[in-house]
């Protein structure tokens, strides 16, 4: 899902005769911000903070969101007009009164963004990339149909793009399968309606094992 995000964002290119919108947030372990125009997203940045950064306050850890952003996208974002939307109060120049935090005050005053107070709960992508879950998520039957629902309609074969452009192809999909071989076991018996389908993507053909037509996903691809 984040390299087809990615790719979309690709197609969005920055209007330098327009604001740059950019929503941050910040939880006690993770920094999170979109980049956009016109509802469309530009860029976005998000990583874990270390052990000393999660000691930081509520303000700092939001304004240190904020700076890393605009350091991150400098090359669009310097010389531009930039608003920026986050969901702490106190976030003011005002309250710029640490050494660590005149810092970044220096930083800011380079860009010289307006900052503008907003709910936590209308900050929806940025509260989302400042959370994302720590665990690996756990396939169930119905991520599974997922799946391969993103295998059917986004799986690509455009030799052009990296091998891992996107989450599912039909050349990596054919290759595990080739590979699996309780999978090819099932097609040459033809239990459980196990069968062959074409599909055609990027100007080539691949045939691939499906069920009731509907591919199957080889287990080391789960």
């Amino acid at each position: 899902m984040k390299r087809i995000i990615s790719r979309e964002t690709l197609l969005a290119y920055p209007a330098f005769n327009k604001p740059f919108i950019i929503h941050t947030d910040a939880s006690h372990k993770q920094l999170g911000a979109v980049i956009s125009q016109d509802n469309c997203p530009i860029g976005f940045y998000s990583r874990k903070l270390n052990s000393f950064q999660t000691n930081y306050t509520t303000m700092e850890r939001e304004l240190l969101s904020i700076v890393e952003t605009l350091k991150e996208f400098r090359n669009i974002l310097l010389g531009q007009r930039i608003q920026v939307y986050m969901d702490h109060k106190n976030l003011t120049y005002a309250n710029f009164n640490t050494e660590r935090v005149m810092r970044w005050r220096l930083i800011l005053e380079e860009y010289a963004p307006e900052l503008i107070c907003l709910k936590g709960e209308h900050n929806i992508v940025a509260d989302a990339l400042s959370r994302l879950a720590l665990e690996t998520p756990t396939i169930t039957p119905d991520t599974m149909h997922d799946i391969q629902y993103l295998a059917e309609h986004f799986a690509l074969e455009d030799d052009d793009l990296p091998a891992d452009a996107f989450p599912l192809q039909y050349k990596l999909i054919a290759f595990h399968q080739r590979k699996d071989k309780e999978l090819l076991d099932k097609l040459r018996t033809s239990r459980d309606d196990y069968h062959i389908k074409s599909f055609r993507g990027g100007g080539k053909k691949r045939d691939l094992i499906c069920r009731n037509d509907k591919i199957i996903i080889p287990t080391t691809l789960q």
